[in-house]
């Protein structure tokens, strides 16, 4: 979860510990209980000083000493709550839960006053068209910073990017000086999101040069100078950014495209990699340009309204109020639900509508455990900020600011309650009228026999990822070329993620084979044979199940040798057979136990490949691999394996 670094003097300012009268001692205490009761945690009190000894040691010396000695609190956040990542944020939610604001912020987005202000942004054909198609955007207008605050603003960003933005992955945020910007000819500010080519008829393009952030005014660089110089030498912060818009598909100085987001007169940002510095914002910054560049349009939109609410409050005219920025693209997004056709190109943001929710208060009292009525439930919502209504009978109708992205569902709401009531103060539930005995599910009981019946036989267990790609999962299961239709096949009953964090962990895992196949590749320096095996679940799609998914238990040995053996692997699966009190059936006699029937698996090698079959049922298969298969997953000695499902014995 994230950590963040908070002046501790200006925030017990703002929460008005100062005025109570407290040593720094109790200051401390009382603090670290309402983070207990807000539900974060005060995870340190240290310094700028100390930090840096701590991570430097005592050969930075020099740098150690030029650090503050201001007290710093170091408070642990949890993961979707974005809002608490600034000490602005912080600083008005805690004020809230205290009850020292009696009305929450109205966030507020309204038009550009005229033509001559408004600011538009275009999407080119090109950009929606490539892996980063989306943009939005919004003003914030009179904006006064201290350095306190501009150092807050700077500090959220970097955070935004390490947590939700996946490392700039799936978004990039882009603040400007909308003054220092160049105006549109017929008025207004006419931003330009583009993909554009870094070289024209062999030679690099003068309109890719550019002030990058830090550099002089007076000499810009070509895109390609500027990446080199992020990468070479090695060590500069920006480094990790680079491989983002940098890669083999744009590798040719003659296709060589780049995102750009330009003003009339020049580039103004290169997402996500970094700003210019003509545009870069300073404390005599007053209108502020915020832009977020994403391949997730949701997250840029949570994003964008993170960094405006938190700080608009710093808006001389009119506190917590941004302006509104027109999108428009030339094209719609290939595959996107929300820029999907002609009929919705144009979007403006951001959005700052309340997101209604309901719930009752006997779902909250049965779901924490506690009895109160709806005016003390909605009491707990206001304190976690949250806008409450009674709606009689028990109703209440919920709606949460921008800020609350993390609220998706009623029990989000019930959460909430249950923080504000205080998580100490709810009561232990009482004992059931009768008394039981807990033991060990049938399944699991069986599972840890099997366990000890494999490793027995001189089988090591391995405990593998339940994610694994969605080659491994299919592809690499086949010898031969697999066309888009077989794959769509192989992954027809696969539980694929929507937005996963690396290639290595796209889908869930419906066998245990390509997990112990890749143990097997890492343990290639060890003696041979290698014998594992692994006694766990993988996940079916299930149209019948409420979740859409079913649980299955499987029991998974391979074996790799200097000569693969399908004789090994069948008496591995005869011994746990035999443990789990399963004859071999006789033929004729094929319903009292279980039996191998001749199958062609593809990935098995032909003539030895089998599959287990259980009362007339198939319940699982063995085999020697094919050659490919073991390719596939760097294996350079034969492998057989086997694998069936448990559940069958239970």
């Amino acid at each position: 979860m994230p950590t963040i670094s908070i002046n501790r003097a200006a925030l017990l300012e703002t929460l008005g510990f100062n005025a109570k009268g407290l040593t720094e001692d109790e200051k401390d205490k009382e603090f670290d209980q309402l983070c207990f009761d807000f539900g974060i945690e005060l995870d340190e009190i240290t310094s700028e000083k100390a930090m840096k000894a701590k991570e430097h040691g005592a050969t930075e010396a020099d740098n150690v000493d030029a650090s503050s000695d201001e007290i710093i609190y170091r408070i642990e956040i949890g993961a979707n709550r974005y809002d608490l990542l600034c000490f602005e944020g912080l600083a008005r939610a805690l004020r809230i839960f205290q009850g020292k604001v009696k009305d929450l912020p109205n966030y507020t987005a309204v038009p550009a006053k005229d033509a001559a202000s408004q600011v538009t942004v275009t999407v080119t054909k090109d950009a929606a068209n490539g892996p980063r198609p989306y943009i939005v955007a919004a003003v914030l207008r009179g904006v006064t910073f201290t350095q306190a605050s501009l150092d807050s603003f700077i500090d959220l960003q970097d955070r935004l990017h390490q947590n939700i933005c996946r490392k700039r992955s799936l978004v990039a945020i882009g603040t400007h000086d909308l003054d220092k910007m160049a105006k549109a000819p017929s008025g207004g500010y006419a931003i330009t999101y583009d993909y554009e080519l870094a070289h024209v008829d062999g030679k690099p393009s003068d309109k890719f040069r550019f002030s990058h952030l830090g550099a002089s005014l007076d000499s810009p660089m070509h895109v390609d100078d500027m990446l080199r110089s992020f990468v070479e030498p090695a060590g500069h912060h920006l480094a990790p950014y680079v491989p983002l818009i940098r890669t083999a598909a744009n590798a040719d100085d003659a296709t060589r495209r780049f995102p750009v987001v330009r003003d009339t007169a020049c580039v103004i940002s290169l997402p996500p990699v970094i700003n210019s510095e003509r545009s870069k914002i300073t404390l005599d910054t007053r209108d502020i340009l915020v832009e977020c560049t994403a391949t997730d349009l949701t997250k840029a939109i949570i994003v964008l309204n993170t960094m405006l609410c938190m700080f608009s409050e710093y808006c001389a005219d009119a506190p917590y109020t941004c302006e509104q920025v027109t999108v428009t693209y030339e094209s719609p997004v290939p595959g996107s639900p929300v820029v999907r056709d002609t009929e919705s190109l144009v979007h403006t943001y951001p959005d700052f509508a309340l997101r209604p929710f309901r719930t009752t208060v006997a779902y909250i009292n049965s779901r924490v455990g506690i009895d109160i009525d709806a005016a003390e439930a909605c009491m707990h919502l206001q304190r976690m900020g949250l806008q409450a209504e009674h709606l009689g009978d028990g109703h209440l109708a919920v709606s949460a600011p921008a800020t609350r992205s993390d609220i998706l569902h009623e029990c989000d709401i019930m959460e909430d309650v249950a923080v504000s009531f205080g998580i100490n103060n709810i009561p232990p539930p009482a004992a059931p009228p009768t008394a039981t005995a807990g033991s060990e599910q049938p399944l699991n009981q069986l599972s840890d026999l099997v366990r000890r019946e494999l490793a027995f036989n001189g089988l090591t267990e391995a405990l593998t990822f339940s994610l694994v790609s969605a080659a491994e999962n299919s592809t690499h299961l086949c010898p031969g070329p697999v066309s888009e239709e077989e794959r769509q096949r192989l992954l027809a009953d696969t539980v694929i993620l929507d937005n996963p964090a690396t290639r290595e962990f796209e889908v869930v895992r419906t066998s245990l084979l390509p997990g112990l196949f890749k143990t097997i590749a890492c343990s290639s320096h060890q003696n041979l044979p290698i014998k594992l095996f692994e006694v766990s679940d993988v996940v079916l799609k299930d149209a019948s199940m409420e979740v859409g998914a079913v649980n299955r238990r499987l029991v998974a040995g391979a074996v790799c040798s200097q000569e693969a053996s399908f004789e090994e692997v069948h008496g591995i699966l005869d011994r746990v057979m035999a443990m789990l009190d399963v004859k071999f059936a006789k033929k004729g006699d094929e319903a009292s136990g279980y039996y191998v029937l001749a199958d062609d698996d593809p990935a098995f090698l032909p003539g030895q490949c089998a599959k287990v079959m259980y009362k007339g049922q198939k319940i699982g298969q063995l085999g020697v691999l094919h050659p490919q298969v073991n390719v596939n997953f760097g294996i350079s000695y034969p492998l057989s394996a086997f694998q069936f499902n448990l559940e069958h014995f239970v």
